[in-house]
């Protein structure tokens, strides 16, 4: 679909508004879409989050991809991808086709993108074009083209039990507040006497608090006259023993503290989601190797792949978690919604273990850990989906 060089600069008065909605509707209602009508082609699928449908199955036929012969829920769907030649003129009748052919490329993909039933594939140069048949909604989308998936409202990454708009203000306070949080520990202290928020922007330790001039040591926040004959006693970690007295800038700090303590979460299981991709990968060279030397057949095996794709199931649900609860301070149920995460976090924290340790853990404790993983998915999901 993105794949509109054939498009020249003209607009001529036509409304392409109402023409996309009649590309939608003749071209996957109308008799010709039973044929193929591409050269190129590729299958995607419209899927909710892996065994979710205990919650949300009727919803599976809602969305379908502009590509040949793919069977849904059994169902027989034939079409691909739009492209000028092979598809509009069939579609349409051949003027409208040379007033489409005019219009300009940004008209085009502008339309699309703002109408609320099409949505491009995210994958990079990804042709595929999906079209939700009904309602559209917060769904999880996969492209077996080039097997993206994203959220079909927002073109995120699928992000349940976190809604679209939290997802939004989540990314973008990352961008923004991560790269504060670090210059706020790297270059700022509280003065140990007023606690005023102190910059230290030059390299010497010593300094003098503009506000009450007390004198401190920016290392170990001592005073200053101790560090003549000890200096380097302030290299020893020591616990302050006097809290801060609060003020705007304390109080901005710990709101800042508390975006980190989500925010580490949120980034370590990210991390650990591209660490157990590669895990996966090994466990997967580890069975072909088994298999060659007879130590079993594929199928003897294939509980740890299903094991490594549980624990990815439900990691990536569990660092979806964190916006939830960042913005979720003042929500009802919050106590409950932490105590599923926690359990739900200490699961999958056993479950990865006992995956690393596969060689030596019990296969039937290995799968009692999956079922137990995925109920409290599930559950937590049930309880809190908000989309």
């Amino acid at each position: 679909m993105k794949q509109l060089s054939l498009i020249r600069d003209a607009t001529q008065g036509r409304d392409y508004s109402a023409l996309v909605d009649d590309i939608i509707e003749k071209y996957f209602f109308d008799e010709f879409s039973k044929f193929s009508l591409a050269s190129l082609s590729s299958q995607g699928r419209m899927e909710e989050e892996n065994n979710d449908q205990s919650y949300d199955s009727d919803e599976s036929d809602d969305y379908n991809y502009m590509e040949p012969e793919y069977d849904v829920e059994g169902d027989r769907f034939c079409s691909d991808r739009l492209h000028p030649e092979s598809f509009l003129y069939k579609a349409f009748e051949r003027n409208e086709v040379e007033i489409f052919l005019n219009s300009t490329v940004d008209t085009l993909c502008n339309l699309i993108n703002s109408h609320p039933s099409l949505r491009f594939c995210v994958g990079l140069s990804c042709p595929v074009l999906i079209c939700a048949l009904e309602e559209p909604k917060a769904r999880r989308v996969q492209c077996e083209r080039c097997h993206a998936e994203f959220c079909f409202m927002c073109s995120e990454a699928y992000h349940a039990p976190t809604s679209c708009a939290t997802l939004k203000h989540w990314l973008v306070k990352c961008r923004d507040d991560s790269g504060t949080a670090n210059y706020m520990t790297a270059h700022t202290k509280d003065c140990p006497s007023c606690h005023v928020c102190i910059e230290k922007n030059e390299g010497c330790n010593h300094m003098k608090c503009s506000i009450c001039h007390y004198e401190f040591c920016w290392v170990c926040l001592g005073v200053w006259k101790s560090h003549d004959a000890e200096y380097y006693f302030c290299s020893k970690y020591q616990e302050n023993p006097d809290s801060a007295k609060e003020s705007v800038r304390t109080r901005a700090r710990e709101s800042l503290e508390r975006y980190m303590f989500y925010y580490e979460r949120w980034e370590n299981h990210e991390r650990s989601l591209r660490l157990e991709h590669d895990q996966r990968a090994r466990i997967q060279t580890r069975i072909n190797e088994k298999v060659l030397k007879k130590e079993g057949t594929w199928i003897d095996w294939q509980y740890l792949l299903l094991a490594a794709d549980t624990l990815r199931n439900c990691r990536y649900t569990l660092k979806y978690t964190y916006p939830h609860a960042f913005y979720g301070e003042k929500l009802e149920r919050k106590e409950l919604f932490e105590y599923q995460q926690a359990l739900l976090e200490a699961e999958v924290e056993d479950l990865s273990w006992k995956i690393e340790h596969a060689e030596i853990t019990d296969r039937a404790d290995l799968q009692n850990k999956m079922d137990i993983c995925e109920k409290h998915r599930l559950t937590l999901l049930q309880e809190f989906l908000t989309n």
